[in-house]
């Protein structure tokens, strides 16, 4: 939420660089100097270091920093994704969309790359505190300053709640039921239209009063455009963003003449777990197989991948080994060998070999 600035954000243990927040000139020179705010094809590249001989990125910034020392062959661990304590460091200094310009023009980061990284702290900062919301009483308090004429946006403003997340609270306990609510949010209009209109009795008094039901549409609205973070508006940004990536994959392959099904082809064939792609003939980048690829729209954190893990599983005990593309980003540490028959990048390399 814009301007939440007392919130205090915890990813595990953490550990701050020199100069309150600052980050370190080590992890400022991370990626050799040659990529650009716009990472790889404008599209990802944070932070990367290249591998000697492999991968390049698709375009990128040309040259990287070389081998990027250590390791045996076909280790990434270190080589590729942003190191924890610049992680850590970002999402400490990332509070609202006006940090992500002057953070970006700082460390060299992507506008893409930091804009899906606030996008999951402040989903995160809502799933874990719109419960302490929930609470009868304190909905009783927000209809009651709706009806005397604050705005829905001004009290979720007040009490650092979500806006849409704020309507859910309040058409739940008007005793609306979770397909009412979702329709509401997904077309408004249709409050206008409900008969008898929504009604709230005040605590401690045996009045009962009906609500506006086109000053609640309006109100809905305006929650739904403010809302950055649990609006249905956005839910669809994501799908198309996920969308667009999965084509971009699918195109990158094909001019690549790689052999492969789409999620669609495997569905049509009644396949149980579906990947987004599973390639005919594995393929292999730096020793490391590859049967099939998942593609993720969003930035890959720990908590994010974990949550994903039980899909992934899923696919390395159908198909093998695979990829998944977090093409926004993610943290090292994913290729520490947590799951070791997946292999995480935040792009598809170039030069594959085929099993």
């Amino acid at each position: 939420m814009e301007g939440r600035r007392g919130v205090r954000w915890w990813v595990g243990v953490r550990r701050r660089a020199e100069g309150k927040g600052k980050l370190e000139e080590k992890d400022s020179q991370m990626v050799g100097g040659d990529v650009g705010k716009r990472g790889v094809s404008g599209r990802g590249g944070f932070w990367r270091r290249e591998v000697k001989g492999g991968g390049g990125g698709g375009g990128g910034g040309g040259g990287g920093s070389g081998g990027g020392g250590g390791g045996a062959p076909g280790d990434l661990r270190g080589r590729y994704g942003m190191s924890e304590e610049v992680y850590e460091t970002i999402v400490e200094r990332l509070y609202s969309r006006e940090d992500v310009v002057p953070l970006s023009e700082e460390t060299g980061i992507s506008y893409d790359t930091l804009h899906a990284i606030l996008a999951q702290k402040n989903s995160l900062y809502h799933r874990q505190n719109i419960h302490t919301h929930s609470k009868d009483y304190l909905v009783d308090e927000y209809i009651s300053m709706y009806l005397s004429g604050t705005s829905l946006v001004e009290i979720g403003s007040e009490f650092n709640i979500y806006p849409c997340g704020l309507v859910r609270l309040i058409l739940k306990r008007l005793k609306c039921s979770k397909d009412d609510v979702r329709a509401y949010l997904q077309d408004p209009s249709l409050m206008k239209e409900r008969n008898p209109p929504l009604a709230f009795t005040h605590p401690g008094s045996p009045g009962i009063e009906k609500l506006d039901m086109v000053r609640l549409w309006e109100e809905v609205v305006h929650c739904i455009l403010q809302d950055d973070t649990t609006s249905p508006l956005v839910d669809k940004i994501r799908r198309s963003a996920g969308m667009e990536y999965e084509l971009i994959l699918t195109e990158t392959l094909q001019n690549l003449n790689l052999s492969f099904q789409d999620e669609y082809d495997l569905r049509e064939g009644q396949y149980y777990k579906t990947p987004d792609v599973k390639f005919g003939v594995p393929i292999s980048f730096l020793g490391h197989d590859i049967s099939w690829i998942d593609s993720k729209a969003c930035f890959g954190d720990i908590e994010t991948n974990d949550s994903n893990l039980k899909q992934f599983r899923a696919y390395t005990s159908r198909y093998g080994p695979g990829l998944v593309i977090y093409w926004f980003g993610f943290v090292s540490s994913l290729n520490d060998g947590r799951t070791p028959s997946v292999l995480y990048l935040d792009h598809f390399p170039q030069d594959v070999e085929l099993l």
